[in-house]
């Protein structure tokens, strides 16, 4: 993030509310934001040798970032891309309840 704008801005996914705070504010300001699994609560999980939850093999990569495309905040749902493009779709677009988003990611990186 900091290679492409100049800045950094990171918000620890915490509590939901919080996310969903620092996604809405990023994309309604046109701001690229991206959220990585690395030194999450999965990542965290699973190197204690720990099992996912079955719907997260789908759409989880451990130690892998995803770029946010949209915040839904009637319905608390994000829209991830995943940079390979290839997965969990073709396109590797998909979408994640927020309270999926949290444990599953370390937090919300944007631009200042």
């Amino acid at each position: 993030m900091q290679a492409m704008s100049g800045s950094v801005r990171f918000v620890p996914n915490e509590m939901e509310e919080q996310a969903g705070a620092a996604l809405e504010q990023a994309l309604n300001a046109k701001r690229p934001v991206g959220t990585c699994s690395d030194a999450s609560f999965f990542f965290r999980h699973l190197a204690e040798g720990g099992r996912l939850p079955a719907d997260t093999q789908s759409w989880y990569v451990n130690a892998h970032c995803y770029t946010a495309l949209a915040y839904d905040q009637n319905s608390h749902t994000v829209t991830l891309r995943n940079p390979w493009a290839r997965f969990p779709a073709p396109d590797g677009v998909f979408t994640l309840p927020l309270k999926t988003l949290v444990p599953a990611f370390r937090g919300i990186m944007t631009s200042d």
